[in-house]
């Protein structure tokens, strides 16, 4: 015993690490076990992950749509007939996109010329103010008279001719009397007659100027242009709303020209669907004021918000509406009512033009004979619209000036997508097949 105690005191620390070794042999079997099992577990997920790889080659087929929608979508196995097909099919929705961004641009446009050419979108300094009133003259008298023209517009006549009438035959009448009884005092029978026959020719002249005429307009009907002055400042962004207002009053009359008969002979007023042109008025524009917006360059497909308009179209600065502006116009006027659909059938056909509101009123049709106006025998009512008026940014941005720019937002090269559309993204490769 004394042998083996003092080995161990001259051998502890081999006795130590024996202990050591045995104490730590379970401790290691339970850590081997663990790292055992998790690389087990990673080496399964990878199998799995390589057998679906192999047992499960499938992609989804689809084609994108502008709402971002999809379609024609299905999911099945990789096969390159169908990687043709989808990607011939992507070609060719995207051909009719473009396709039909350009027939709704040149709808859109129409014959929407600039009122004077070099004025747009900054004028040589050089010319600028000979220019500046050339545009102002050209939008006061030339256009506006142009569009008159169109309609076969007219008034009835003035006071000053139908006072000449009436006193030539008044004179004509007394004279007939003096030479007929020595006397031109009449009784009153005699003087019933002759206001009937002054009323006759009266009423006479008032049908034969209508029957002249296709409708009742003057400068004054188009809101604000008697009131320009040709020789008045005039900063860009005021130059570039007279300038969209003529595109607007030109719509309007296109679509009056249309249901009226334009420029033929017609049955005048009478015939007309709308006989009185009283007030085109389009909305202040929001660039007007020159506020330079914080710049948004947009989404790539127009804004939607029913809260802000019945259409739920909007535009304008913050509204993320990079393809077009709105412009809203008051139109009144006096039509017949029971073709009245017709003419709003013709706003919609003229251009990208929705009427929000609709009010009707009765007409005195008795006053406005006594200040000239005859109308024929339908029955008529005075029409009040608010319409709203798209205006794609394709074909307007390049001649904006910089401050209308500016003040939508519009960044420097922006136009509003090429060729006026923007094409869906195609789908990735690998999700056709082809990855």
């Amino acid at each position: 015993m004394k042998n083996a105690t003092a080995w161990l005191k001259s051998n502890w620390l081999i006795v130590v690490l024996c202990l050591v070794a045995i104490a730590a042999l379970p401790a290691a079997i339970v850590v081997s076990m663990g790292m055992s099992t998790k690389l087990r577990e990673e080496v399964q997920k990878k199998l799995n992950e390589d057998y679906n790889a192999v047992n499960s080659n499938k992609v989804a087929y689809y084609v994108p749509l502008l709402t971002g929608e999809r379609k024609l979508e299905r999911n099945t196995e990789v096969n390159p007939l169908l990687n043709d097909l989808y990607a011939k099919a992507y070609e060719a929705f995207n051909a009719k996109g473009i396709e039909a961004a350009r027939v709704g641009e040149a709808f859109n446009k129409g014959n929407h010329e600039l009122l004077v050419d070099g004025f747009f979108p900054a004028p040589d300094r050089l010319v600028e103010a000979t220019k500046r009133t050339e545009f102002l003259r050209r939008y006061s008298r030339t256009f506006h008279e142009g569009l008159l023209q169109r309609m076969r517009a007219g008034m009835p006549p003035s006071a000053i001719e139908l006072s000449e009438v009436m006193r030539q035959h008044l004179a004509s009448h007394l004279e007939r009397l003096t030479n007929e009884r020595g006397s031109s005092e009449m009784n009153d029978d005699e003087s019933i007659k002759l206001q009937n026959e002054m009323f006759a020719i009266r009423l006479g002249r008032y049908r034969s100027r209508a029957a002249e005429i296709s409708i009742y307009a003057d400068l004054s009907s188009f809101d604000g242009v008697a009131a320009v002055d040709p020789t008045a400042p005039l900063s860009m962004l005021q130059a570039w709303d007279l300038q969209e207002r003529a595109w607007l009053h030109s719509d309007v009359v296109k679509a009056i020209e249309h249901v009226n008969g334009g420029g033929s002979a017609g049955g005048g007023v009478q015939a007309s669907i709308v006989k009185r042109l009283l007030r085109v008025a389009p909305d202040r524009a929001v660039f007007e004021g020159g506020g330079v917006a914080q710049f948004d360059p947009g989404t790539d497909r127009a804004p939607v918000n029913y809260s802000r308009s019945l259409t739920g179209r909007v535009s304008g600065p913050g509204s993320q509406n990079r393809w077009y502006d709105l412009r809203v116009v008051t139109l009144e006027f006096i039509a017949s009512s029971r073709r009245l659909p017709e003419f709003i059938d013709a706003l919609a056909s003229t251009n990208f033009i929705t009427v929000l509101e609709l009010d009707l009123a009765a007409v005195d049709v008795f006053d406005d004979l006594r200040h000239g106006f005859y109308y024929g025998d339908e029955h008529i009512v005075r029409v009040t619209m608010r319409l709203e008026s798209v205006m794609l940014r394709s074909w307007r941005t390049a001649s904006m000036p910089q401050d209308v720019k500016k003040a939508l937002g519009i960044a420097e090269g922006e136009s509003g997508g090429q060729d006026g559309y923007t094409p869906p993204p195609p789908p990735r490769r690998e999700e056709y097949g082809e990855g």
